[in-house]
């Protein structure tokens, strides 16, 4: 199950990456539209950032043998992860009231890049005994 969180997330950060790029173009073209298919794809990703920290809870409750430093960068996974629903809900809420952002650094922004951040220090951290396995998964990623 942690080697799933983990691909999970690396696919998550591509997803991001992508649809981040391809929405700031397209904010320049036509504006804000919350089904745009570079916002799914910021959505998907940030919905797999959520799934990681659902993840964690569950390999926290399930294993108890883990070592201070799994379960801490598993905690920062969890954190991470809670923190995006809310932060989505206001972001949408945001632009319906205040408009489009001129800059990616609005406050719902900031949340959600402040959580994706928490998930990605967690994963790091509870994956710092298996960087083999992160260098194995996101190089497969790679040759799919």
């Amino acid at each position: 199950m942690s080697k799933c969180m983990i691909l999970v997330g690396i696919f998550a950060i591509a997803l991001g990456l992508v649809g981040g790029q391809w929405d700031s173009w397209l904010h320049a073209k036509q504006g804000h539209t919350l089904f745009a298919a570079p916002h799914l794809i910021i959505i998907c990703s940030l919905v797999m950032f959520f799934l990681c920290g659902v993840l964690a809870f569950i390999i926290l409750k399930k294993n108890k043998g883990l070592s201070i430093s799994e379960r801490k960068g598993l905690w920062f996974v969890l954190v991470g992860g809670i923190i995006i629903p809310p932060a989505l809900i206001v972001d949408e809420a945001w632009h319906k009231f205040l408009g489009i952002d001129m800059t990616a650094w609005s406050l719902p922004h900031a949340i959600m890049f402040a959580s994706v951040a928490l998930v990605l220090i967690g994963l790091t951290i509870f994956s710092r005994r298996n960087v083999l396995t992160v260098v194995f998964l996101s190089t497969t990623l790679k040759s799919t």
